[in-house]
């Protein structure tokens, strides 16, 4: 097996022996990926300070789902561009009223889980 040495407690992919790398970074770059094509935005709109409809609410479903993986607001807001803490209080709010007023998830567009990552 040629490549990186695995860890101890690392997973091998059966389909080609490498050590699976799953680094928190890869993985919420890779949420931040899916909520952007959800939205029909590119990730460097979403990652913007731009105010545009679509982009808010995308930017809301980003933080709801990162508050989800079990980063702080702060942490969150640091991770996309500097935004305040309270920003990020607020966008989770907002995410989870449209939701609820949307009820089933109506009108909300599906991110697809990310699990243990692959690679």
């Amino acid at each position: 097996m040629n490549g990186p040495k695995p860890m101890p407690d690392t997973q091998i992919c059966v389909c080609c022996g490498q050590p699976i790398v799953a680094t928190p970074s890869a993985k919420y770059g890779l949420i931040t990926d899916r909520v952007a094509a959800a939205y029909g935005v590119t990730t460097q709109e979403l990652l913007s300070h731009q105010r545009a409809r679509i982009l808010v609410q995308a930017r809301n479903h980003l933080y709801f789902l990162l508050r989800e993986q079990g980063l702080s607001y702060p942490q969150i807001g640091r991770m996309l561009g500097g935004r305040d803490h309270s920003t990020v209080i607020h966008g989770v709010r907002r995410f989870k009223q449209e939701a609820k007023r949307l009820g089933d998830g109506l009108g909300v567009p599906e991110v697809k889980r990310v699990g243990s990552g692959h690679h």
